[in-house]
């Protein structure tokens, strides 16, 4: 079904840049007077004909967000270090994120795109919801209601990326900061909102993963046994993509343009192999499984990062610029009922269901999105029935098939909150579990006074 986000990518961007020139207020009409006018034509622009680019751009914003949340939260937690100079970057990498107006690291990559996909979704949320059934409307219902089940879906997921990568989350122009925590009731809403809408128009694919991303603001929660009870019912092979495209360079997977530094990008972010001392000789946990498992490739040849005495370790896994990525899937919501039957004490049998997981590649949700990797099983757990010490053997678990999607920093600062288990990075300058709110929105807010609201 989602291969159809393949050709929305490309309506996305024209999309964007027809409502960019509607901003400058330049003549549409005459700047499209050509004999072949691209993709996007003014009488699309609105009504009916508008509803599949505008899908198609909120899809692509969507997308967007989520990458540029991907290699950041890599970067923040162990699975990456900063290949590159750029001070606000190394801050992040360091656990030391700092305010300050020209941080483009927290305004631009990351809060900027998250605010856009935001925008996008609950705009059309609201615009969409009055033109369902609507007769004017009849040669695009199917489109609509699609574009209605994601609106509430990205929505949703937005709000739960952003209560765990901020201490303090703002969602609308001007508005109020929220705790991270009434911002998952606030995404709960949204999802279950989609799931709903989902099922009635027999999205199944959408509809599942409104129950996957319910899950995950749950765990934040700590409502362990609600999690588990509304994935209960998705499959293990399911995934939910965001797709990417190799069209042109803004559509690339950001995870692999700069992991592999494929033109125009460059080689900024690698995986920490233990040997770069300006980066504390940071290490990824799982490093010689990752490689015996063909995740990972030491000192590939060819590849070079950009600031000296940076070793390259390859990530495999995203091993081309239109490669998706996982959203949401049945392999995770696995891991949310194993984890929940660990902390209700039934050790044994979470133990048992994580297990069939490791031991069974084909379900993986790394394999669904490059079935080149030669997976075979992973290392398996052995659950003890103390707390912190399996929480920490879950983590390892969970990054087996939910490495470099957002799940790393979702997982970290939940067992930090609810349960004081760090398993950050250590020997950085900072010790930051979240990002603050950037200097500019601090500056131009009159509702937020600091970094945290």
């Amino acid at each position: 079904m989602y291969d159809r986000q393949r050709s929305r990518a490309g309506w996305a961007w024209a999309w964007i840049a027809l409502l960019g020139l509607a901003a400058t207020g330049c003549n549409i009409d005459k700047m499209l007077e050509v004999d072949d006018p691209d993709i996007v034509t003014p009488d699309q622009a609105a009504g009916p004909t508008a509803v599949p680019a505008t899908v198609a751009g909120m899809v692509g914003d969507f997308q967007a967000a989520f990458a540029g949340y991907a290699i950041y939260a890599a970067l923040f937690t162990d699975e990456m270090i900063l290949a590159g100079t750029f001070p606000t970057r190394i801050d992040v990498d360091e656990r030391n994120v700092q305010l300050d107006p020209n941080n483009g690291s927290l305004e631009d990559d990351m809060f900027g795109p998250f605010q856009v996909a935001r925008e996008s979704a609950d705009r059309n949320r609201t615009s969409w919801t009055g033109a369902i059934d609507d007769p004017d409307y009849a040669s695009v219902q199917d489109d609509l209601k699609e574009g209605f089940a994601l609106a509430n879906l990205y929505g949703g997921y937005l709000r739960t990326m952003m209560a765990e990568a901020y201490c303090a989350v703002v969602l609308e122009p001007k508005g109020e900061p929220m705790t991270p925590e009434a911002t998952m009731e606030a995404a709960l809403t949204r999802l279950q909102e989609a799931q709903t809408v989902a099922t009635q128009y027999g999205l199944t694919d959408i509809a599942m993963a409104a129950r996957v991303g319910q899950a995950r603001a749950l765990m934040y929660l700590g409502r362990y046994d609600e999690a588990a009870a509304v994935v209960a019912s998705v499959p293990e092979d399911f995934v939910f993509r965001a797709e990417y495209s190799d069209n042109q360079s803004s559509q690339y997977n950001l995870m692999h343009a700069y992991t592999w530094g494929t033109s125009p990008f460059i080689l900024r972010w690698t995986v920490g192999d233990g040997t770069a001392g300006n980066r504390h000789n940071e290490r990824w946990p799982y490093f010689d499984e990752w490689v015996s498992q063909g995740l990972l490739v030491d000192d590939p040849p060819g590849f070079e990062a950009v600031e000296i005495g940076v070793g390259v370790a390859l990530q495999l896994v995203y091993d081309d610029p239109a490669v998706s990525m996982p959203v949401a899937s049945g392999w995770e919501a696995q891991m949310d009922i194993a984890e929940a039957e660990l902390r209700s004490g039934q050790v044994a049998q979470a133990e048992a269901r994580v297990n069939a997981l490791l031991a069974n590649p084909s379900v993986n949700p790394l394999l669904a999105m490059n079935q080149g990797l030669p997976l075979a099983a992973f290392t398996p757990v052995t659950f003890t029935g103390t707390i912190a010490t399996d929480l920490t053997e879950m983590a390892r678990a969970r990054a087996s098939g939910l490495w470099l999607n957002t799940d790393r920093q979702a997982t970290l600062r939940r067992y930090y909150q609810n349960d004081g288990d760090d398993l950050y990075p250590t020997g950085t300058q900072g010790d930051d579990v979240s990002f603050p709110i950037p200097q500019q929105e601090i500056d131009n807010n009159p509702h937020v006074s600091g970094g945290c609201g």
